[in-house]
This record gives C-alpha cells, structure tokens and sequence, in this order.
C-alpha cells in the first residue's frame, strides 16, 4: 500500500523502467527519466539549503519541466505552493507574506516573479535548476518519513467569485483522490493522456499529472489549451483521454464539431455546469467517448462525486453521480431552497479522505467552513436522490435574495438557454434599495434576440419574482485560467455600468430595464 505519490512514481520506475511516462513539445522521458530527473532536483534543493516542510512556489505553464520540479519538491519534503501565472505582482506578494514562501521556482517567461523583490525572496528560473551541476554522492537522497497526514502542496481556488484562499491538501488527500479518478474512469498503463487544463489548479493536478502516474499511463503535457495542439494530440499523438471544463470542448467543437474522432476512450467533464444539448454536441464528436461529469472544489482535492460509466447520455447531466470511496455527502437544511415544487436544497457538506486539511494561515475561514463535527461546507446547494445521486442547483453566495424569497440563477439559466440564439447565460443578484435584491441576466447572442422576447419566454416558465429586471449584453464574458465564468469581474463590469448610468458602453455592453 503506498503511502504518496512518490512511492507509486518509484514502483513505476521500477515496473515500467523504460516505457514513456510524460512528454511535451520539446521533451520525453521515460518512467526511469522522470523518477531520476526529479531526484535530482530534489538534490538540488538541499544543495541550496532547503529542508522538509519549506514553502516552494512554482509558477509556470504546463510543461515537463512543472512536472519534474514539483515531483522534486515532493522528493525532498518540500511543500509546493502553486502559483496561477496570471496574477498580478500586487497578488503574487500578498500570496508570498501569507504563505511564508521561502523561494519562487518560476519559467523565464513568467514576468511578475521577476519584479519580485530578490533581496526578501529567492528567486529561481526553471534554466538555473535544469543546468546546475549536481553531485550524487554529496546529496544522497535518504528515505524521508512522509506520512500521509503531511501537507503535500498548497492549491488556490479558482477565485471566480472572492479572493483565491490557499488550500493545504495532504499526501492522503491527493493520492485518494487519484485513485478514485483511475478507478471511475479506467485508465490503465495503455493510456495516453492529453493533460491541457493547468497543472496549478486542482483539476489539472490530481486528474492530470497525479492520476497519470497512479494509472502509468503515458501523460502528454500541453502548455496550453488551443484547439490545433488538441486535435494533433488526438489524431497524430494518439491521445485516448482528455479531460476539461465545458467551456473548453465547447470551444473545441465550434472548430471541429463536423468530425468524428473515434480513438477517445474516456475523460472527466466539470468546473461547471454542461446542458444536455452542448453534451450531445460533444459526444457527436466523440461517439465512443465515456465523458463523465463529476463534483468537486480544491478543497476536496478535488473530486466528491461522479457519474457511473454506464450512465446513458440522457441522463449524464441531470446530476454528479455518487460519492467516490472513501467519501461522504449530505444536506444541511439549515439553508433551503426552493427549486421544484417538490424538492428542497440545502448546503452540500462533505466528509472524507478528500477533505483538505484546512486554508493556510487563515483561522478565521477555517472556522466557517468546517461543521463543529467536522464536515466541510461547501458552499454549494443541492439535494440527494434515493440513489444517492447529488444534484447541483445553486452556489450559495450567489442565491438571489428578493423580499425575502431565494432565487436560485442557475434555475433560471437553464429556462434562457433553451432561447435559440443564447451562447452563454449568466444570472446574478445586484442590488436595490426595496426589495434587496433585483435578477440580473448576461447573455452572449449569436444573432438578435429583443429583450421583450427574452422576457416573454421566461414568463412561460418562472414565477414573476424571478424575471429578469434588467438584461445586460456582452460580447464575452471574463473567464478564469481555468475556464470557468469570473463572477467578480462579471459582477464589477454590471456595477461599472450602473454607477455610470448608461444605456450603451463602448462595443459590449447594452443596459435594458425592463419595467
């Protein structure tokens, strides 16, 4: 039974010596390669002083290279703490003071770590690790006593609706999970792996980089999605997983949605919700695909639900599925919502193996996310089936609160994108001085939909309260590095344009009240 992540890439290098174990654009190592390669960098780290339980942030896209320094963090005891490449220097120190970070492992192209102050933090390029000269015999590497209670590496949320918290997941936390990924989705050491959602978010790391090593099987690393490099690891790289937030097969199928790729056996969909008719979409491309949808959040590491593989396609995206092994889920009907006439909501706590172990340096919001019996909150709202199926109907920080009547958004998207002609839909409360709270609709169109139509539609299907008061029109909307809608900068774009009182802003936005 191992115990971390580095024990299976061990056995791997033993079992598996000389078979491909990751790859990228400029680089190929076998399962051996890579085992030695990372014992290397770890040597490199006690060479520079660095010890068990030091803050190491690693900032940098995709790429072998990532996957090498953070397996070698890990070697050595050390605590990756992963950097999203997009923040601004303002952020990137706040992130280094709160996680007491004692040294920046960052790819030359990563230009806010360089205006860093070098002289209060270590700063090293990607370059200096892979050319410094290291001697085996001066670093041995000693078997450390890793547990799997100690705190593999620290992940940020997405932060799409508040600041991004750091998230402590252990040893446990990250090979369970894997684990239950493999196993739900069968992936085994024939596999090829196309790993194109970032490695610094849960998602990338645990259903990416960690189960392709739990699985052997061959990871091929793209520094970034584009949907060229994703169709050539399909069709000439013979990738047969891919694994995405919605958006990003959507995407995908505006390009290549009038082909049929055969060759994907199977993949995890999630980050956000996916209608059935942009499923079916999907699977016409892949027609022998298992796309499995799942739940989950950075702070169970990241999976607590998913779909059976025998799920038939109606019924992929009515729910999440079950709980994975080793995982546990109820509602708390302290907060309910209404969404059918029969079925009430409440908050989504988990309890499990996949539990982080709390938010770093931050007691406060540790207090407020676990139960006094120690169950996490999610901050989702949903309900269970007789099967044990959980269904998501709303976050709960984003529940509309009109005289004194819960109003789930998602509720109401799912009305609007039954419209022809909406390509993305997004709800939200904004403020107003009677009621509290007035519905907000976002949409991107791909032809010309009138407001009075968009309303006359709704009418059909929801309760006068939860008609949009007022319709805001985008040409895009803002998105995480993850792919997911960013609900902050929706929300202060909305704010901008009301505090401005204009009925049209510059090329995408258009205000309409509807009185």
């Amino acid at each position: 039974m191992f115990v971390n992540i580095i024990e299976v890439l061990k056995d791997n290098a033993i079992k598996y010596s000389d078979k491909i174990a990751i790859e990228d654009e400029n680089n190929s190592l076998s399962w051996k390669e890579l085992d030695e390669s990372s014992d290397r960098i770890a040597r490199f780290f006690l060479k520079m002083g660095y010890e068990k339980g030091c803050h190491i942030g690693l900032s940098g896209k995709n790429s072998v290279e990532w996957a090498k320094i953070f397996l070698g963090i890990l070697k050595f005891g050390g605590i990756p703490i992963l950097l999203n490449i997009q923040l601004k220097i303002c952020e990137l120190k706040k992130m280094v003071e709160h996680c007491d970070i004692e040294c920046i492992v960052y790819e030359e192209q990563i230009n806010t770590v360089k205006k860093l102050d070098n002289g209060k933090i270590k700063c090293i390029c990607f370059d200096e690790i892979k050319y410094t000269s290291i001697n085996k015999a001066d670093f041995k590497m000693e078997k450390l006593n890793i547990v799997p209670s100690d705190t593999a590496c620290i992940i940020f949320t997405s932060g799409s609706t508040s600041m991004p918290k750091a998230v402590m997941l252990s040893h446990k936390n990250i090979l369970s999970n894997s684990s239950s990924i493999v196993k739900a989705l069968h992936w085994n050491s024939d596999d090829k792996m196309c790993i194109c959602v970032p490695m610094f978010h849960c998602f990338g790391l645990t259903a990416g980089l960690l189960s392709g090593i739990v699985s052997k099987a061959c990871m091929y690393i793209m520094r970034e999605f584009r949907n060229k490099k994703v169709f050539e690891a399909i069709t000439i790289g013979n990738c047969n997983i891919l694994s995405g937030v919605p958006s990003m097969f959507l995407i995908f199928y505006e390009k290549y949605g009038d082909r049929s790729f055969t060759g994907l056996k199977s993949g995890i969909i999630a980050g956000s919700p996916i209608l059935l008719k942009d499923y079916r979409k999907i699977l016409a491309m892949f027609p022998k695909m298992k796309l499995l949808t799942s739940y989950g959040q950075s702070e169970t590491s990241p999976c607590v639900t998913v779909t059976d593989w025998d799920t038939d396609i109606e019924n992929m995206t009515l729910n999440s599925g079950s709980a994975i092994e080793g995982v546990s889920v109820k509602i708390d009907s302290n907060f309910v919502l209404k969404v059918e006439e029969n079925i009430l909501c409440g908050e989504i706590l988990v309890k499990g193996v996949n539990v982080m172990q709390g938010y770093y340096n931050d007691p406060i919001e540790n207090e407020k996310v676990f139960t006094d019996d120690g169950w996490l909150r999610t901050g989702d709202l949903g309900y269970l089936d007789c099967d044990g199926n959980l269904y998501i109907k709303a976050r709960k920080k984003d529940v509309i609160i009109k005289l004194g009547e819960k109003i789930s958004p998602m509720e109401i998207e799912e009305v609007v994108y039954k419209i022809d002609g909406i390509k993305h839909a997004k709800v939200c409360g904004i403020p107003e001085k009677i009621v509290q709270e007035e519905v907000a609709l976002c949409i991107v169109t791909d032809r010309e939909i009138s407001d009075e139509y968009i309303i006359e539609y709704l009418k059909q299907y929801l309760a006068e309260y939860k008609l949009p008061k007022k319709i805001f029109r985008f040409d895009t909307f803002p998105t995480t590095s993850n792919g997911k809608i960013d609900i902050a900068t929706l929300k202060n774009r909305i704010n901008g344009i009301l505090d401005k009182g204009e009925n049209q802003c510059q090329n995408a936005i258009l205000q309409n009240n509807m009185n």
